[in-house]
């Protein structure tokens, strides 16, 4: 039998971790076929009894997930002695990445910049070419949703019948008629305005993504028809309610999925523009691990790196060091197309550029306010608009496509975006791609890939289809297409490029659990060689 080389190579040294961290509220995972009760009984086993345990609440029930809320301080250390845990995340409150307005200036300026009505002319977005609705995701901290242009972009959940104080789709909420408010927990939206003391963000980010077009009124959004599900923050604003608005979108998701379009909704892409500065994925595993298990219903996230001069690959940045493959991380860029400076950049894990600085959308201080907006906040929007926009082009193979293969669907779309890219000098070297977002191009690389006659993968190339955990500890359960099984040798290689573990006659049969060779902490790029040729993915090794 022919043996097939599966290579790992090992990109950045060693992670620092928390697990002296002290912390009151943390994010937990818990092991395959762990219950409530076990977490519970657990506490036993570890130096916490459960009657210092504050508050256990489950916030994303398809993955086990819950936040955990403790009488005084415990370290992470200590929380994983519970042998239910798997992962912990310090539950710690999130930065939005906005920078103060500049003067306005020319409304819009960004579109020409990154080709935007060239690519019209090809699709406006909101529909597919088999008329199902794309929905964009904006995770944020308050959208004003009777804006002139965007109350006719609101998704409404169909599954819900308005009022009656009754989860009427059984997905754990009630009444959440206009998407999810952890803050009201109703059916009323948060008005993000000076009394709820939330400024402009999420109204701007949501303009810049889908603000209705061609209407004879305000600005132009990325996607003219598509709807936005808006997602709130509680007023902690923190990773627990992340991952849990994460877990509602992809519940959405999955319910088309499963349901051939009869529920949820068709959710292509999600926007967040915000983080935590100088943070370590290793120190995230359930955070970033969403992203993974996102990608695997076919949802691509896009994600903003930090508004400060920080090379994120040394100092580290959430979410944008994530190694999932379907996480788009992006930095901002001026009128002039270079990088501003107080921007994060990084060759291993920022993607892109988009303008950022300046540009103009909706704003929340009443329902016909629009203003200058600046700062990654405000390129990731535009990225996660064009993501959107690709979906929707107009071609019949592609439509059925992306319903048939969601995640592979996801991965032409990344690619061909990165793909075509306009470079210039102030981005090569310090980003993925080398260069700032050009949509139209990108449209027409996607066309190359998605409307032949038969779609089957990215140039053909052997796929793996999910890796999971990712971050992993002791093992990796990875998956490949159904016809690629084989046998594989798999091979460590350090920073340098030197052999330091291998593993000869694998069988992946087109799924197996692989244990991992004890290595440094630190994040890899996993490299499968075989006949139908090379499929990369990052993987990061440490709790």
């Amino acid at each position: 039998m022919k043996i097939k080389s599966l290579v790992v190579i090992l990109l950045t040294g060693l992670f620092l971790h928390t697990q002296g961290f002290a912390q009151s509220s943390w994010v937990v995972e818990l092991k395959g076929g762990a219950t409530a009760q076990d977490l519970t009984n657990g506490w036993a086993k570890t130096s916490l009894r459960s009657n210092q345990i504050s508050k256990v609440r489950l916030i994303a029930s398809h993955f086990n997930i819950y936040e955990v809320n403790t009488a005084t301080t415990y370290s992470k250390k200590q929380l994983l002695e519970n042998p239910a845990i798997l992962y912990a995340d310090p539950n710690v409150e999130l930065e939005i990445r906005t920078t103060p307005n500049d003067p306005l200036i020319n409304q819009e300026w960004h579109l020409n910049n990154i080709s935007a009505l060239k690519a019209w002319d090809q699709t406006t977005g909101g529909l597919t070419f088999n008329k199902d609705t794309l929905v964009l995701g904006v995770i944020d901290f308050g959208v004003n949703i009777e804006h002139e242009d965007l109350k006719n972009r609101i998704w409404k959940n169909k599954g819900e019948i308005p009022g009656n104080n009754k989860d009427d789709d059984g997905n754990g909420y009630i009444d959440d008629v206009n998407g999810l408010s952890l803050r009201y927990l109703s059916e009323r939206q948060s008005v993000d305005n000076n009394t709820d003391g939330l400024g402009n963000h999420g109204t701007s980010v949501a303009g810049l993504m889908g603000g209705e077009s061609n209407n004879k009124i305000g600005i132009s959004g990325m996607m003219w028809n598509s709807k936005l599900m808006i997602a709130t923050f509680s007023a902690n604003g923190n990773i627990a309610d992340l991952i849990e608005m994460m877990n509602y979108m992809l519940d959405q998701r999955k319910r088309y999925n499963d349901s051939k379009g009869k529920e949820g909704a068709l959710v292509v892409t999600i926007n967040y523009s915000g983080g935590i500065s100088f943070a370590k994925a290793a120190d995230y595993p359930i955070w970033c691990g969403m992203y993974d298990k996102m990608g695997a219903v076919g949802i691509l996230n896009c994600g903003a790196t930090t508004n400060k001069y920080v090379d994120v690959d040394d100092e580290g940045d959430m979410p944008s060091t994530c190694p999932s493959e379907f996480l788009i991380a992006v930095t901002n860029t001026g009128q002039d197309n270079k990088r501003i400076y107080n921007a994060g950049f990084g060759l291993q894990h920022i993607d892109l550029g988009s303008p950022g600085e300046g540009v103009y959308s909706t704003r929340s201080d009443n329902t016909n306010s629009y203003g200058a907006f600046s700062g990654t906040s405000a390129a990731t929007p535009i990225v996660a608009g064009a993501v959107g926009l690709m979906y929707s082009y107009p071609c019949k193979e592609w439509a059925d496509y992306l319903i048939s293969h969601p995640v592979e669907a996801a991965r032409i779309v990344k690619k061909s975006l990165l793909a075509s890219v306009d470079k210039n000098a102030d981005l090569t070297g310090k980003s993925v791609s080398g260069g700032r977002l050009n949509i139209a191009r990108a449209l027409d690389t996607l066309k190359k890939y998605a409307c032949t006659s038969q779609i089957t993968s990215i140039k053909n190339e052997l796929t793996i289809r999910s890796i999971s955990p990712n971050p992993a500890s002791n093992y990796i359960n990875i998956q490949l297409d159904n016809n690629q099984s084989g046998e594989y040798k798999m091979t460590f290689y350090d920073i340098v490029g030197r052999k330091v573990a291998e593993n000869n006659n694998l069988n992946i049969s087109p799924a197996a659990t692989i244990y991992l060779p004890v290595l440094s902490n630190g994040i890899y790029v996993l490299n499968l060689v075989g006949d139908a040729g090379i499929a990369s993915r990052r993987i990061l090794i440490g709790q």
